[in-house]
């Protein structure tokens, strides 16, 4: 059986959730910060 989530796992999966779900609504911004990290 897989461990329990610790929280600090949790709020990380959230706050990619909540930052993709933000990002949709502003797909230039999401476009530009996808693209960054690969530059």
């Amino acid at each position: 059986m897989d461990e329990p989530a610790t929280a600090n796992e949790m709020a990380e999966t959230w706050s990619v959730l909540h930052t993709t779900v933000y990002f949709r609504r502003h797909n230039t911004m999401f476009g530009v910060c996808m693209l960054l990290p690969c530059l």
